[in-house]
Parts: C-alpha cells; sequence; structure tokens
C-alpha cells in the first residue's frame, strides 16, 4: 500500500512539473502512438511525420499513417503486444480522429487484439475513443453530442459501430479470433464492421454468408462467458454493474459495459441460486452521500446451504449471515427502502431480514489484516461471521418450496410463489395474510411487483403462462401463454412491459396494458440441445436486460422498445448418447473386427463402447486425474483376451483387461486395473503396443519414453528408458511388421527408434516447424505420418527418414498461419491419410500425391483424435468442444478433386455426448427414422421381468411401453399404452411394476390414477381414475406387487399409501402414512410387511395382513435419517431382516427389521442424493444423481448387518 501511495504521488508530481496543462501532454501522447505503430510496421509512419506531428499539439495532417498497420504474422512479439496494449490509450488524447477510426475500425487490429488475448480491453478502447471525441480528448469536459462535428460524429457512430459488433461477439472472440472476419462479413448491411469485411474478404475465400439475415444490428451489448453455469443474476439498479450467481459457489460481479470482472464473493457452501443488489439509499446511508449518484454497494445472496447471506460488493466481505431456514434457500430480494431482506425456501416458508446499522461498519467484518499475528485456525474462527438464526417475521401458508419472493412498491406487502401453484401476500408489518390466489396448476418459477404501482404482479409458471394480477380487484387481468416453460420475468421501470426468460432459449418482450407478444429474440444462434436461459433482469433504469443461460453465458441487451427483431431457432437434428461430461481426449477401436470402441476424456473416466449395438459396455473411473490416452493391443500371445491402456495426467498409465471381465462389475466406473505402471514425472500422454503385444510403450511430458515387458498380466516390468526428446512426446506408434517405433514431440522432430538394438541413436525426422502433435504408422509400415502444430500433415518414409509430401490445407488469403493440427491415421491399405485440428474439421488425403480429397464437417470445435479402423475401413473422430465422438463410413465418403460443401451425411452416428437421454434403438437409423423406439420425454421408471426377456418402462411423455428383449440385447417393442384423462389429453405415466411372473403390469400416473394391464395383449384390466375416493389424489410416485403377486401397494404425493386386490382391483385399504410426498413404497419379499419412504425424513413399516383404519400407527418408525433430509428410496434384503435407506444428502442407512435400529450409516453413500436401491444376495446397488451406481459388499451373514463401507465396482 505505501508503494501504491508513493506511485500517485510520483505522477503528480511529474504531471504539475511537465504537463501543467491537457494540452501540453498532447505531444507526448503523439510520438508515444507513433512510436508504438512504427514498432509493429515501420512502413506506416514516416520520418517526417514522425518529425513534425510530434512537435506540437496543434499541428495536423490530413493523414498520419501512410497506410494500415500491418500486424505481424507473431503476434506475441513483446513490440507487438505493448502496441496492442499501448497504442489505443495514446492515441485517444492526441487529438487525430480519422487515426483513431483507421486504427480501431480496422478488423485486422480487432483480430490481433484478440488472438493476443485482449477481446475484453477492446471495450475499454472504444469507450475511451468514444469519450474522446465527444469530449474534445480523454479527460477533457464534455458538451452537448449536438455541438461535434459531422465528421466526428461519422466517427463515433463507426466506433458505436465496431463496439457493438466486439461486445456481442464477446465470447465467440475470445474463444475461436480467427472468426473474426467470418462472424464481422455476416453481420447486417448497416454495420460498419460488415462493410469493413467486405472490403477485406475477397469473394473466392471459403467462408459462409448469411443469406437471409437482419438488416438492422443485433440488440445484444454484450455476452460473457462463464466456466459454471449462472442461476441467478441481478443488475444494479444504476445499471452499470451486473451480479452472477453460480454453481460453483461463488457470486462474481462484472462491468455492465465492459464484460470486465470487478469482484468475487465467495463462502457459501453449495450453488448459490438468486441474488440481489440493495437499492441505493442502503449504500447513501452507509457514506452520508445523497442517493442520487450513488452505486449500489451491497448485495442479498441465497444459496442452496440454508443461508443468505448480506455482502459489500466493493470489498468482497461477508457483512451477515442469515441461517434460519431448515433447508435449501431458494430466492431473495430487498425491500426498496433497503431495510428488509425477504428470502423463501425449500422449508416453505418466507422470511423476513432486518439490516441494521451496525451490519453496514466495517467493523461487522473483520479485516484480514487485523488479524495477521494469529495463526491460521485463530484467523478462521476470528474471521467466521456469526450466523443470525432469528428471523424478524417468519411467513407461511405454502405448502411446498418457495420460487420467489417480492416487495411491493411502498414496502407494505411482500407477496411469495411457491410449487404449489399459490401466490401469498403478507403484511410486511404483522406477517398477516393479505391476498391468496390459486394462480397457477403447477409451479410458479418467477414473481414480480411493478416498479410503478402497489397493486400490479406478474407471476410465471413452468406451464407457459404469464398472468398479471390486480390487487385493488383481487383478480387476474391478463393471462398470456409464452409456448415454453417460463423461467424468470422482470418489469421495465414504467410498468408497461415485461421480459421473460424461457426453456426454448429465447428472450420475449409483452405489452402489459395492450396483453400482446411485441417479439422474441432467441440468443442462442448454435442453439445448443438443452441450453435456456434461466434468469432475466432489467436495469432500473430501463436502459438494458441481462440474461443468464444454462450453456454457461450471461447476455446483455439493449432495452427493448417493441422494435425487437427476432430470430428463426436453428433446432439440431443429431441424435446422441450420453457420454462424457468433459473434453473427450483419445478413441481407440479393438481389433481385430473392431468390436469395442474405447473413448478417454477430461473427466477421468473411460468408456468401452460396443460399436455394432452402440450401447457402452464399461467404464472405467481409476484415474485421478484427466485420461489423457486410450488403446486396444493387438492380441495376447498365448491368451484370447483384449488388452487396453490408458494413460493419465496422474503420472501413470493402467494395464485393463476387457474380455474376462463383468459388465456388471464395471458398470459403475470402479473396476480395479489388472497392473498400474508407475514411473514417470509427468502426465503419460499417449501409449502403443508392439505388434506381438509383449510390449507395451508410454510417453510422457518428462520428456521420456519407458518400455513395458508383458510377460503375463501379474508380471509387467519396465525395461528401459528412451531419452532424446529435449520437449514433451506427445505421441508413439510401433512398427506393425518390424520392432520399431516412432515418438513424436513439441521440439519439432520425429525420433525413430530400433527396438532390437536399444543402443543405438535414434533416427531424426526434422521438416515440422512447429510442435509435432500426432505420429501414425501405415499398416504395411512403409510410411509413418505425422500431424503438427504448423499446419502441415507429412508423410515420411521410415527407412531413411525422407520427407515424402507434405499435405498442407489452402490458407485462406485474410489469414496468416494456419489452424492446428491433433491428430492423424493411416488407412488399412496405405493409401488415405485423415487429419484433424483445431478448425473442426476433417480432411481426407491421398496420401501419395498429397492431394486434398474431401473434407467431413460435423464437429463443432476443435478435434482432438482420429483413426481408421483397421478391419472395416471406418472412420472415427473425437471433439474436444462438443464432447462427441463421431464414426464415418468411408466407403460412402465422395472423393473428389474439389472440397465438398458438406459430407455430413456420411456419419454413421453420434457415438457419445452428454446432453441426450440413453435409449437403446436397433440401429441407428432406426433411432433417427423410428419414433416408437424411444420415449420423447423423461422416463420415470423402467422394470425388468425376473427371465430378463421383458421390460416396462413409463415415461412422462404419457405413454407406458412393453418391451422384448432379444437374445444379443437389442429392445423390440411389443405395446404402447397411452395414458389419458378424463379430457381424453395424455397424463405422464409416473410408476410402474411387473408381477413376479410377468404377466401384468400396474401403472401410475401424474393425476393419481392407477390401472392394471395384461403385459402380452395391452388389455386394461381395471382402472382406478383420478380423483377416486378409494385412491390417490395426486402423483402416484411409486407401486409394488406382493411376493406373490395378489396384492398391490400404491404411494402418492398426496401422503397416502393404498392397497389393492390384484384379480379385482379392490380398494383393501387406505393409509395415511405420511406428511408429505410418499417417495418409494415397497414389499417385503418375505412377508407382507410393507415399508415406505417420504420427504417427512422418515421410512414406516406396515403390517397389511392385518385389517385396520386409515389412521392406524405403523409397525414401526425408522428415525434419524439426518434432520430434514428427505428419504428418497429404501429397499429389503434378499432374507427381509434388513432395510437400506437412501437419502436426499447421498446418505445410506442399513436397519434392523427386528430391532428396528439402525446398525450402519454410510454418510457419503453419493455426492448427490440417492435414486434408486436394489438387494443382489449378500451385496446392495446404489444409484445417485451423481451418475454412479455402486455395489456394496456384505461380509458375511444372510442380512446386511456387516456391510462393509467399500465400493466393489
Amino acid at each position: 500500500s505505501k508503494f501504491v501511495i508513493f506511485h500517485k504521488e510520483f505522477v503528480a508530481a511529474v504531471i504539475k512539473r511537465f504537463l501543467p496543462s491537457q494540452i501540453s501532454a498532447i505531444p507526448y501522447h503523439r510520438r508515444l502512438f507513433l512510436y508504438y505503430a512504427s514498432s509493429v510496421d515501420a512502413s506506416s509512419v514516416s520520418e517526417q511525420t514522425l518529425h513534425t506531428l510530434g512537435a506540437s499539439a496543434t499541428t495536423t495532417h490530413a493523414t498520419v499513417l501512410e497506410g494500415p498497420i500491418a500486424w505481424p504474422v507473431n503476434r506475441t512479439t513483446p513490440s507487438a503486444l505493448a502496441a496492442l496494449r499501448e497504442m489505443p490509450y495514446h492515441l485517444a488524447h492526441s487529438r487525430l480522429p480519422q487515426e483513431l477510426e483507421a486504427v480501431l475500425c480496422d478488423l485486422r487490429f480487432v483480430e490481433a487484439k484478440c488472438l493476443a488475448g485482449m477481446t475484453s480491453d477492446l471495450i475499454v478502447d472504444y469507450d475511451r475513443a468514444i469519450d474522446s471525441l465527444i469530449g474534445g480528448g480523454a479527460g477533457f469536459s464534455t458538451p452537448a453530442l449536438s455541438s461535434v462535428g459531422s465528421a466526428e460524429k461519422n466517427t463515433i457512430n463507426r466506433l458505436l459501430s465496431f463496439r457493438r459488433f466486439v461486445a456481442s461477439s464477446l465470447r465467440q472472440l475470445s474463444e475461436r479470433p480467427y472468426l473474426t472476419y467470418q462472424l464481422a462479413i455476416n453481420l447486417p448491411k448497416d454495420s460498419s464492421a460488415q462493410r469493413a469485411a467486405e472490403t477485406l474478404v475477397p469473394p473466392q475465400f471459403g467462408h459462409v454468408l448469411h443469406l437471409n439475415k437482419s438488416g438492422t444490428e443485433d440488440p445484444c451489448l454484450l455476452s460473457l462467458t462463464t466456466d459454471s453455469a449462472p442461476i441467478g443474476l441481478a443488475v444494479s439498479p444504476e445499471g452499470s454493474r451486473v451480479a452472477i450467481a453460480r454453481r460453483d459457489r461463488t457470486i462474481h460481479i462484472v462491468d455492465a459495459k465492459s464484460g470486465v470482472e470487478q469482484t468475487v464473493l465467495t463462502g457459501h457452501k453449495h450453488w448459490v441460486v438468486s441474488c440481489a443488489f440493495a437499492p441505493p439509499s442502503l449504500s447513501s446511508k452507509k457514506s452520508g452521500s445523497s442517493i442520487e449518484g450513488t452505486s449500489s454497494q451491497f448485495i442479498a445472496s441465497a444459496s442452496w446451504d440454508a443461508t443468505v447471506r448480506f455482502w459489500d460488493s466493493n470489498s468482497g466481505q461477508e457483512l451477515a449471515r442469515f441461517a434460519g431456514h431448515s433447508k435449501r434457500a431458494s430466492t431473495c430480494t430487498f425491500s426498496n427502502g433497503g431495510s428488509l431482506i425477504a428470502s423463501g425456501g425449500w422449508d416453505c416458508a418466507v422470511m423476513l431480514w432486518e439490516i441494521k446499522d451496525t451490519m453496514l461498519s466495517p467493523s461487522a467484518s473483520k479485516n484480514l489484516w487485523m488479524l495477521s499475528h494469529l495463526k491460521e485456525e485463530e484467523q478462521a474462527a476470528q474471521s467466521e461471521i456469526k450466523p443470525i438464526t432469528k428471523a424478524l417475521r417468519i411467513l407461511k401458508g405454502h405448502s411446498k418450496p418457495i420460487n420467489a419472493v417480492t416487495f411491493s412498491l411502498d414496502d407494505q406487502f411482500v407477496a411469495g410463489a411457491s410449487w404449489d401453484g399459490w401466490i401469498r401476500i403478507w403484511h410486511v408489518s404483522n406477517g398477516d395474510i393479505e391476498h391468496e390466489f390459486s394462480a397457477h396448476n403447477t409451479s410458479i418459477r418467477a414473481l414480480a411487483f411493478a416498479p410503478s404501482s402497489t397493486s400490479l404482479l406478474a407471476s410465471a409458471c413452468i406451464d407457459g403462462t404469464l398472468s398479471v394480477w390486480d390487487l385493488r380487484v383481487k383478480s387476474k387481468v391478463r393471462s398470456l401463454q409464452c409456448g415454453s416453460v417460463l423461467n424468470a420475468i422482470a418489469f421495465s421501470q414504467d410498468g408497461k412491459r415485461l421480459v421473460t426468460a424461457t426453456d426454448d432459449s429465447s428472450v420475449q418482450l409483452w405489452d402489459v396494458v395492450g396483453g400482446r407478444g411485441l417479439g422474441a429474440l432467441y440468443y442462442d444462434d448454435t442453439k445448443k440441445p438443452g441450453a435456456y436461459a434461466n434468469s432475466i433482469k432489467f436495469s432500473s433504469d430501463g436502459r438494458m436486460v441481462a440474461v443468464g443461460t444454462s450453456d454457461c453465458q450471461v447476455l446483455i441487451f439493449e432495452s427493448p422498445d417493441g422494435n425487437w427483431r427476432e430470430r428463426c431457432e436453428r433446432a439440431g437434428s443429431d441424435k446422441r448418447l450420453r457420454g462424457h461430461t468433459r473434453s473427450i481426449t483419445a478413441v481407440s477401436f479393438s481389433e481385430p473386427a473392431s468390436k469395442y470402441l474405447a473413448s478417454a476424456s477430461e473427466d477421468g473416466n473411460v468408456r468401452v463402447w460396443h460399436v455394432q449395438s452402440e450401447m457402452e459396455r464399461f467404464n472405467f473411473n481409476y484415474h485421478s486425474s484427466p485420461v489423457l490416452f486410450c488403446g486396444f493391443s493387438p492380441s495376447i500371445r498365448g491368451h484370447s483376451s483384449v488388452y487396453m491402456v490408458t494413460c493419465s495426467a496422474d503420472f501413470t498409465a493402467a494395464l485393463w483387461t476387457i474380455e474376462g471381465m463383468s459388465q456388471a462389475k464395471a458398470a459403475n466406473g470402479n473396476a480395479q486395473p489388472a497392473f498400474v505402471m508407475r514411473h514417470h514425472t509427468a502426465p503419460v500422454v499417449s501409449a502403443c503396443f508392439t505388434p506381438d503385444s509383449s510390449v507395451v510403450v508410454l510417453t510422457s511430458r518428462d520428456n521420456t519414453a519407458s518400455l513395458w515387458a508383458i510377460d503375463n498380466i501379474n508380471d509387467v516390468q519396465m525395461v528401459r528408458i528412451l531419452q532424446g526428446h529435449s520437449d514433451w512426446i506427445t505421441g508413439v506408434a510401433c512398427s506393425p511388421v518390424s520392432y520399431h517405433l516412432v515418438t513424436a514431440s513439441y521440439d519439432f522432430n520425429l525420433l525413430l527408434w530400433n527396438m532390437e538394438n536399444m543402443d543405438d541413436e535414434p533416427m531424426k525426422f526434422s521438416g515440422h516447424t512447429a510442435a509435432i502433435n500426432s505420429c501414425a504408422y501405415a499398416k504395411n509400415g512403409e510410411f509413418i505420418v505425422s500431424a503438427s502444430s504448423d499446419g502441415s500433415v507429412n508423410l515420411w518414409e521410415p527407412k531413411q527418414g525422407d520427407l515424402i509430401t507434405s499435405m498442407v490445407p489452402p490458407l485462406p488469403l485474410h489469414k496468416t498461419t494456419l489452424p492446428r493440427v491433433n491428430a492423424c491415421d493411416i488407412s488399412p491399405d496405405s493409401t488415405t491419410v485423415i487429419s484433424g485440428g483445431d478448425e473442426g474439421l476433417l480432411r481426407i488425403w491421398d496420401a501419395r500425391a498429397g492431394l486434398l480429397m474431401a473434407r467431413l464437417e460435423g464437429h463443432v470445435g476443435k478435434v482432438r483424435s482420429c483413426a481408421f479402423s483397421q478391419q472395416s475401413g471406418m472412420v472415427f473422430s473425437a471433439g474436444e468442444d462438443d464432447n462427441t465422438v463421431r464414426l464415418w463410413d468411408a466407403a460412402s465418403i465422395e472423393l473428389a478433386g474439389q472440397v465438398p460443401l458438406s459430407t455430413g451425411s456420411s456419419s454413421l452416428s453420434l457415438l457419445l455426448s452428454n446432453d441426450q437421454p440413453t435409449s437403446a434403438p436397433k440401429t441407428t437409423q432406426e433411432a433417427l427414422e423410428d419414433p416408437i423406439l424411444r420415449h420423447s420425454e423423461e422416463i420415470s421408471a423402467c422394470e425388468l421381468s425376473s427371465d430378463l426377456k421383458s421390460a416396462v418402462s413409463a415415461s412422462r411423455d404419457g405413454s407406458l411401453r412393453t418391451w422384448h428383449i432379444a437374445a444379443d440385447g437389442r429392445l423390440e417393442t411389443i405395446h404402447v399404452i397411452i395414458h389419458t384423462n378424463l379430457e381424453d389429453k395424455s397424463v405422464p405415466v409416473t410408476a410402474c411394476c411387473l408381477i413376479p411372473d410377468g404377466a401384468k403390469v400396474v401403472s401410475g400416473t401424474a393425476d393419481g390414477s392407477v390401472s392394471l394391464w395384461q403385459v402380452s395383449s395391452a388389455q386394461l384390466l381395471w382402472k382406478v381414475p383420478a380423483g377416486d375416493e378409494r385412491g390417490h389424489n395426486n402423483a402416484v410416485s411409486c407401486c409394488s406387487f406382493s411376493r406373490d403377486g395378489s396384492l398391490i401397494i400404491t404411494a402418492s404425493w398426496d401422503g397416502f399409501l393404498c392397497l389393492w386386490q390384484t384379480n379385482s382391483g379392490a380398494s383393501l385399504r387406505k393409509i395415511q402414512a405420511h406428511t408429505d410426498w410418499v417417495t418409494c413404497v415397497v414389499f417385503s419379499p418375505v412377508s407382507l410387511t410393507v415399508a415406505s419412504a417420504s420427504h417427512d425424513g422418515t421410512v414406516k413399516l406396515w403390517d397389511v395382513s392385518r385389517p385396520a383404519s386409515a389412521k392406524s400407527p405403523p409397525l414401526g418408525i425408522l428415525c434419524g435419517q439426518g434432520q430434514g433430509t428427505w428419504v428418497m428410496s429404501c429397499a429389503f434384503s434378499t432374507d427381509g431382516s434388513s432395510l437400506i435407506s437412501g437419502t436426499a444428502d447421498g446418505g445410506l442407512r442399513v436397519w434392523d427389521i427386528h430391532s428396528q435400529l439402525l446398525k450402519l450409516s454410510l454418510v457419503n453413500g453419493h455426492s448427490g442424493r440417492v435414486t434408486g436401491l436394489a438387494c443382489l444376495g449378500s451385496s446392495f446397488v446404489s444409484t445417485g444423481s451423481d451418475g454412479l451406481l455402486k455395489v456394496w459388499k456384505t461380509q458375511q451373514g444372510p442380512g446386511l448387518e456387516h456391510a462393509l463401507n467399500k465400493q466393489v465396482c
């Protein structure tokens, strides 16, 4: 801090001594501008200009630059970086408007700055330049814009147009700066950036033109990319800052104009789902200044850790912590006066918290420098905020979790909306309910009072209905249909317009007075599957709208005024299977016959897929860091097994057996490798087997390779270390016909090693001018192919080390470098080479002629890996950015002398992705064409028959489907049974269960009906309709048959259990079992004892063999699941002596049925909620929302008394 003070004083002294006026600084700024321009391109500035222009502030030239600045190829040189960083600043202070426009409105400058990682700095450059022109120079007084001359106005308009282009494309320019021209040329015709692109990009340049684009500029002011999904956001009242609540437990404060991050608030222990800025009155109260011009300093946040926190957004300090909610806090907001915070939670309560003056004082939170003399543990204890658990008011009435809270304009009322579809409005002064509206039939997501009225209230429902209520007449005055699930709403400041965010990736504007839609803007041009807008806010002055999306974007738009243009949604047609959750790093086919396909990922998993059926067979989750490579052995001597090697950033490589491994054992990712190879001191990045599979070679970023001899799977020994490269070794390939191997490195070289005489010096292959990323041997051993960051793919003759040909794609005229090539491989017949790189294309080359024959388009982003199947000739590729593996039919690819526009139709299938449900099609083509093979919405329940020959599935699409399981594991549809209500509309099927002999199936629906069906004929045997007094009046959550199939028990969200006679459908008993949703019900396998689990935190046991009334007490109550914890599932042991329960916090508990005592508690069974339980002999299986299936081993005995806290696979 002393240095900072001294530095400021030193600067002030220099300015006072040498720059007594702002005019006197202009010559120095001009000299510095010209210096930086000449350091980048000496030809752009003449010696005479350099001398005369820098002499005084009044000397002017018609033009200063001799021509456009030619930014160098190597944009990372110190002089270029300094010029990109400093030149705009000095130019803005030089009073040279023509040069200012020439530099900042040059797309070559924009691209260079983006390539240098300064994309966000461009926004600052444009703002500074515009201010200098309006005010006559940066730092000068600012007159009215009307006093600016026409030439300056034209320059300002061009700068504004370029600023808009950069701000709205911030995400794309930051991630892919080489797309600068492509993005600019597709802007509307009235855009200055578009006109600049037309002058720079020749007609023959290969780019994609948007033909039916809009004629006006995009209203998006700014597009921010986050590395964690934003769930909630808030705009400060003055509109200068945006707060983003994120899943990574933080709140990020960013500048609304430039997108530059200002502060990060940390402290929450779970997702932060809501945040709100305090009104300026609270900040002015602390500072003692007037409200006008005061920026909002304080922020409130709500988190799933059940706390609401109060922050100083300037310092990042936590000032207060409110911990009154017993379950997750879901929303929060400030009163308009700033003295109260209202919060809502999953405990169904709205709470009011008072902001006291002492909380605004710095003493409310101790600074770390005050605690510097203490030990680390003592510092943490001293700086910890003491939670406030007693709320000023606790407002009750809702029966389900609260989604939204808001204050009326005069702060007399606070409104809350809930999952239960009701809106309740309370008096702030006494907590009494003023109004109650049964507003919607399902959950209300958002609620907002009009800023200009004390009586106008809007609500948004997940059924797509937007309603406006007038509290004066206590009724609904507007009802608007949005056509998609509504997630968030906000009023404009004058209360005349509403803006909504929906699941269909659109932001829509509504006229409240006229009750009509004004327009929609689809923010996502690429329309990622599953992407949706989940939060939205107006700034208080109505000039901006901020939108948070599920695909990690925050967008800021101009305030809509009814002229929003509509965009057409681009719906993706690709069908995908669920796979990895992070970038795929490598893929590999097994040989022979390409039976398996393995994929490695940065998510730490290796998945093995059966190629023919496209079904996942194994999932290995052994490595503790990203998996960088996977590969199969050709064959193992004397063994029929297939081996696989995996390499990881955890410095190890693992050897796996495939054929001999049980699928059930490897299903949940916890299988152990046959052998782990540990030697390297850096990430192991690639591997290969010798042709006889007697040796596996590993390469590492420690610049070495290691050879491991495989005598048998239990005796793997390192036999040699290869040293010769001066940088990371990125790839290795073994000759299929001799004992030679080749290694590729970041040192630009390939080294060829003779494994029969390892003491010989390796042969060096030199020719690439950048890092080599991949290498491969031809199947006949005659060629070696390498891919490099210099953009070329080289073909080598291995005996002499001669370069046969270099395959280089055409260089775009506006580019100076080629995109990096990340992977390459040679076809089985050694005639064709395939390569993939950063541009997202696969290229097919003639190996001998070096000619480009075709390209395959389909990946979004970089291609990380590609290869030929040695048997089938199929091509597969892995995308780093889109997390997909694509399989291509090489025989159907059109090979021609010119590059086709697209060969995407050659793609057989997308094998892996992380955004679509996993269903099992017969073939890929049938899955695309025959909708009968898959449900169209979420599958809510499924079950296999005891003979494993049939299955049944229930879905929210209203269908119950019965399936035949063929001998090869493929599914064939037998019947599709559509469930309807009295109005003949389909109703979601929420539960199903097969009778033990598989002949009948019982189903339950979201409206509470229960039906029994004959599986073979799909005949309805009996049905109890929704609302029948014998049955349920809410969704059926679970159902179960007794051991002999004579009885059926059903459970519902209404808290009741219903017992039915299977043959007749007669109601035998209705039990008021729980005080909250019943999530699971199951019969004991040895008796007529029933166990039920509920959101009320208990598991109850019932003896249904005895006649009893609805309110008869249970046989037993198993408590101790954890305070306020929902019980999600339960299951009996095979012998019925024990019961397992799983909770929403991931806990697993084992109970003794006879004593009803807790025998075992596994607190961290899953990292998410437990979604299912089942017993398998002496073991039990659990599934969780963390995506894992875990098998838990029992030590001995028929029951689970001796269950071990050990995962066996």
